[in-house]
């Protein structure tokens, strides 16, 4: 019997371009390097929309895994297509194909082209389900309409972040046997202990109670709110800064506009996108995490907050919404209200017991529930349960394939 498996990831982006769905293909790919199993990733060689074009090598081995990256086309926001992929996918020999993003093009293909080779294709639907935006939802229900009449969505399982999500999935006409829960986690580093000084110096951060925002500056995150919120925080706590890490996509020119307007320039500061051992620093150094979206199905960031036993400001509309609520690691409040994230974010800064109870909750359910070494365990369980399923067909189809 086999114990190494060669698994095909097909995922929009890859690092080092920065994004919740690029960071959980990452880890993925590197904890299954690491127990011996052979990963090779497929992916766009562009970076998201209004962040920095890099110049990225077509083929690479980054920290084991195979990286092969290939020109886009048709770009839509998150969405392109790059049919140089489906060659070597083919050709590949792989024995799992694990596709990252509901609706994207190379998902579909990599459904078709397990279901032609045989071999067990997986869908991580990592949410997308909503939008505000009247155009998208067109095409969300067009696409909708095809899975529901078995046109598209043709894989043999789907990674639910959420039981909202498997919901959704459920209407689409999936069968409930075939969808698994499998939440996303923290990486490593983020339990790690971390000593912030250097980062805090660096930053002129030095007797400033900073609150962080690390994610992309996308109108959907809303970061505009942290910015509008900032005159009444300054009034009750003046050394409150707000600190905002991530790439830009498109917000920054206006938050510095809004920050002018309402003069709080000294109270902000972007620094860009932090990779590896900084981004926890900023973490470290900060007394919460903000993250105000008004759309986000399963933020990464929240869960490494959360390792670092940090409290999280946040809203309802995130995947971890309920459980940051039944675990008293944070607060939530309704998207677009500013007046709750302001009343949330004065409570964790004026009252040092409440937030070392919440810090200490967070830290508890990233432990229990967020660690990637639990979440690898369930997909590569899924691998292995997947290829006994198709292999045992095999056997009663009379096919001779092991």
């Amino acid at each position: 019997m086999q114990d190494r498996l060669k698994v095909a990831q097909l995922v929009p982006y890859y690092s080092p371009i920065i994004g919740g769905v690029e960071v959980v293909c990452q880890y993925v790919s590197e904890e299954l390097v690491r127990r011996g199993h052979e990963v090779h990733v497929f992916t766009a060689n562009r970076s998201h929309k209004g962040s920095p074009q890099l110049r990225l090598a077509a083929d690479e081995l980054i920290n084991g895994v195979n990286v092969h990256r290939f020109k886009s086309y048709l770009n839509v926001g998150h969405y392109g297509f790059f049919p140089g992929f489906i060659s070597p996918l083919m050709r590949g020999g792989f024995d799992v194909i694990h596709a990252h993003g509901y609706r994207q093009p190379q998902s579909e293909i990599g459904s078709r082209v397990g279901a032609r080779l045989n071999i067990p294709t997986i869908l991580h639907v990592h949410g997308g389900f909503f939008t505000h935006s009247s155009v998208k939802r067109a095409f969300y229900d067009l696409f909708d309409w095809f899975a529901r009449n078995g046109r598209a969505n043709l894989f043999d399982h789907y990674i639910a972040l959420s039981e909202m999500d498997r919901a959704r999935l459920l209407e689409l006409n999936i069968d409930r046997g075939c969808i698994s829960i499998i939440r996303n986690a923290a990486e490593n580093q983020a339990f790690e202990n971390v000593e912030p000084q250097r980062f805090v110096e660096k930053y002129d951060l030095t007797g400033k109670r900073v609150i962080l925002y690390l994610s992309i500056l996308h109108h959907y995150k809303r970061p505009d709110l942290l910015i509008r919120a900032l005159p009444r925080l300054i009034e009750r706590e003046p050394e409150v800064f707000l600190l905002l890490v991530g790439p830009d996509a498109g917000e920054l020119e206006k938050i510095n506009a809004l920050g002018r307007e309402l003069g709080v320039t000294r109270h902000f500061k972007w620094i860009g996108a932090l990779r590896g051992k900084e981004k926890h620093e900023a973490f470290e150094c900060s007394e919460f995490l903000a993250l105000p979206s008004d759309e986000d199905p399963y933020p990464l960031v929240l869960l490494e907050a959360m390792a670092h036993r940090k409290p999280v400001l946040t809203t309802s509309v995130v995947g971890q919404a309920p459980l940051v609520e039944s675990h008293g690691a944070g607060i939530v409040v309704q998207p677009g209200d500013l007046n709750g994230l302001i009343e949330g974010a004065l409570r964790l800064l004026s009252d040092p017991s409440l937030k070392s109870s919440i810090a200490g909750n967070a830290r508890r359910l990233a432990e229990q529930m967020f660690s990637a070494k639990a979440v690898v365990d369930e997909i590569e369980a899924l691998y292995w349960r997947l290829l006994e399923k198709k292999h045992a067909s095999d056997r009663g189809n009379g096919d001779s394939r092991s």
